[in-house]
């Protein structure tokens, strides 16, 4: 028997086994290799999973420009519950109430029937004058007197609306009558804080623009 064994059969033994050897450290490394794959798969979700969470809890994020945001920010006024609390902080309290007096309607009564705690921080009359100003320009004064606009405004404040502008300094204070009218109805509520942001003194409400 001996005799069938030479050397090159050791050898072929030798590779035989060897390469048996290596099949099972490629298996063994290849189960490994899934094992660690699965892990770092795993990890991944989870932390995929806490960023989401994180991303979804975050209170501050852009919701659109006019008119997106104020309906967006009506939604999440309406949808606030017992303890929460909501911070506003716009540029003039009756914000949106000439574009869009509809919308803006809803905003006022989701903040009236608001379970939250509303605070909202607006510009003194010095801001709030120059914010109107460059929004309603003295140049395009005529035109806006002719706009679809100027006469839905008039025609769905008339209420407030005591006398119809024909001056630029008139159309700036009736806004400014409006927003008044406003201010003192949300004022009224005791969940809702409102204050008039300024560099040296605290206002209630805003205060009407000098007609000149």
């Amino acid at each position: 028997m001996l005799q069938w064994f030479t050397g090159d059969h050791i050898l072929a033994l030798i590779a035989i086994v060897f390469g048996l050897v290596g099949i099972y450290y490629e298996r063994k490394l290849h189960s490994r290799f899934k094992l660690h794959k699965l892990a770092i798969d795993m990890s991944f979700a989870a932390q995929k999973e806490k960023i989401e969470q994180i991303v979804l809890s975050v209170h501050t994020s852009y919701i659109g420009k006019f008119p997106i945001d104020l309906q967006k920010t009506t939604e999440l006024i309406s949808n606030s519950k017992d303890g929460d609390e909501v911070m506003i902080l716009t540029d003039f309290l009756a914000y949106g109430h000439y574009s869009d007096p509809d919308a803006y309607d809803k905003y006022v009564q989701a903040l009236t029937r608001a379970k939250a705690k509303i605070q909202m921080l607006v510009y003194d009359e010095d801001a709030a004058k120059m914010t109107l100003q460059m929004q309603f320009r003295l140049a395009d004064f005529d035109n806006i007197k002719k706009s679809e606009a100027f006469q839905r405004y008039l025609e769905y404040y008339k209420k407030l609306i005591k006398v119809v502008p024909s001056r630029y300094e008139e159309f700036l204070n009736t806004l400014i009558i409006v927003q008044d009218h406003f201010c003192q109805q949300l004022t009224g509520k005791l969940h809702i804080d409102v204050r008039a942001v300024s560099s040296t003194r605290d206002q209630r409400c805003s205060a009407f623009l000098d007609g000149g």
